[in-house]
């Protein structure tokens, strides 16, 4: 059992992702969904997921969609690309890093 940071490189023949409903309360932010995209992306043969009160979101919209799709998963952007300017900071200080 690992948090996302740790299983960066690993992987397994099953991932469990408690805490799903996190990502559905912040679904806009990328790092939050980047996250998830990485615990599921260790598995070998099944994710499971597991939360709460996320009936009725996009989240839970995006998943369905995906379980539609059978054996085959497409990763599609459901928000433009964002471009980056030279105001745009990865530290909220002011300055590139």
């Amino acid at each position: 059992m690992s948090g996302v940071h740790q299983a960066k490189g690993n992987e397994a023949e099953s991932v469990y992702v408690i805490g799903a409903d996190k990502v559905a309360q912040h679904e806009a932010d990328i790092q939050v969904r980047n996250h998830l995209f990485v615990a599921m992306s260790r598995s070998k043969g099944w994710v499971h997921l597991s939360g709460v009160g996320i009936a009725g979101t996009s989240f839970a919209r995006e998943v369905e969609e995906v379980l539609r799709q059978g054996s085959t998963l497409t990763f599609l952007p459901s928000q433009p690309k964002r471009t980056l300017n030279d105001n745009d900071t990865d530290n909220g200080e002011g300055a590139m890093t």
